[in-house]
């Protein structure tokens, strides 16, 4: 399909107009990283670096800072696995996540995660 006639302006309205994007819905933010433990980064945007917190936790660091932290994450396993993950913290420049077991222990993952951020910047 062609883009035409879309319009890149502020915040949507309540009610958002068909076939126009805004600017407080696209991706902002995204990270693919490798896992077993070292946060390697595959691919990203607006990714400055990842800190490795503890056993299964991990900040992720963005270049450029949300404008608040209510901001939209979405954070997924690459893993076939039980493992689950949640977010912790999330402020205008990062955001901490968990992975834990089916026990509810903290993990490192054997794979990687895949982490998606929309909102204002």
């Amino acid at each position: 399909k062609t883009l035409s006639g879309a319009v890149v302006s502020g915040a949507a309205p309540a009610t958002p107009t068909a076939n126009v994007l805004y600017t407080d819905s696209v991706v902002k933010g995204w990270v693919k990283t490798s896992g077993a433990g070292v946060w390697t980064i595959d691919d990203d945007l607006n990714v400055s670096s990842i800190t490795d917190d503890a056993v299964g936790r991990f900040t992720i660091n963005w270049a450029t800072a949300f404008a608040g932290a209510s901001y939209a994450v979405i954070a997924t396993l690459h893993t076939t696995g039980r493992d689950g993950i949640r977010i912790v913290s999330q402020l205008a420049g990062s955001v901490q996540l968990e992975v834990f077991n089916e026990a509810g222990a903290l993990v490192d993952p054997a794979t990687g995660v895949r982490v998606i951020a929309i909102g204002d910047q």
